[in-house]
């Protein structure tokens, strides 16, 4: 194993990403095989560690090879080969750290829903909450979050100018997409749907690459910084298969979050949509939230 974050040989269009898994201290290595013409394409796939940026993005990367293939001899032969070159990007970038990498075709397959067996989510009432935060705290409380993130919490928004002023809440959590771009982004396949059909997170699989993160338009998921691992609402699934709800909706005091399964016509969920006109999160996207909004203002 090479030491260092990123080895360029210069007579060479190629170069190894030595890249430590994080919080576990096992290391791996990846060669990329780059061309001028789709360096750029790479940008912003990979994070890697370099002793004198503790963080460095691999846009800054992506840029030094460019400049070592303007130099390289080799660059026309390269080029001929593009299209297989950025099917092995694709598929093998993490190969080698014990987990197989989904392949594409498999992760678009797996967030194309069918609308089957049970589609779990959950209605808020806006017009209950009344932003005590009991939510957060029982989320908090349940899953030991560390200080500073949050699993679910409650945006508080002003307006008006006083004396004419009002306040309203709004309580964010993963929305649990039936086409979650965080489950198409990740590349090792730890953001999954699991046997419920719910949005969850293998600590085992992932890297903490932030992909996910940057791909949830709700900007719902964190790195933990206790396991340096990707962090969200689970939507608190080891409770709901032993016949209890999520932490959350047992401790809301208004009564403002009710979870069912929206596949089941006689569900309270089910006939509180029917019943009323509800709102999602950004509906343009076509991520197809299931966490649905009655009354007030769900403006970000």
């Amino acid at each position: 194993m090479l030491s260092g974050a990123a080895l360029i040989n210069k007579r060479f269009s190629r170069f190894l990403l030595d890249m430590a898994v994080f919080g576990t201290g096992t290391a791996f290595a990846v060669e990329v095989v780059f061309d001028i013409e789709f360096s750029q394409m790479a940008c912003g796939k990979y994070w890697v560690q370099e002793n004198e940026e503790p963080a460095l993005k691999s846009k800054i990367i992506c840029e030094r090879v460019a400049k070592v293939m303007v130099n390289s001899n080799e660059s026309k032969k390269r080029r001929k080969n593009l299209a297989s070159r950025r099917k092995f990007i694709a598929a093998t970038a993490l190969a080698g750290v014990g987990a197989h990498v989904t392949s594409a075709a498999k992760r678009v397959n797996a967030v194309t829903r069918t609308g089957q067996g049970k589609r779990y989510g959950m209605v808020i009432d806006l017009r209950r909450c009344v932003g005590c935060h009991a939510c957060t705290v029982a989320c908090k409380s349940e899953f030991n979050v560390p200080l500073g993130v949050w699993r679910a919490w409650v945006k508080v928004k002003e307006r008006g100018t006083y004396p004419e002023t009002e306040r309203s809440f709004l309580p964010k959590l993963c929305n649990n997409c039936r086409n979650a771009p965080c489950v198409k982004a990740c590349p090792t396949g730890a953001s999954h749907y699991d046997k419920d059909e719910v949005v969850q997170i293998n600590d085992k699989k992932c890297i903490g690459c932030k992909l996910c993160v940057a791909a949830c338009p709700y900007k719902q998921r964190f790195i933990n910084p206790d396991k340096n691992r990707a962090d969200k609402c689970s939507l608190c699934m080891h409770r709901v298969r032993k016949g209890l709800v999520p932490s959350c909706v047992n401790t809301c005091v208004g009564r403002a979050r009710i979870f069912g399964d929206f596949n089941d016509p006689d569900s309270e969920v089910s006939m509180l949509v029917k019943a009323n006109r509800f709102t999602v999160l950004k509906p343009e996207l076509g991520t197809r939230p299931q966490v649905y909004y009655i009354g007030g203002d769900v403006g970000e």
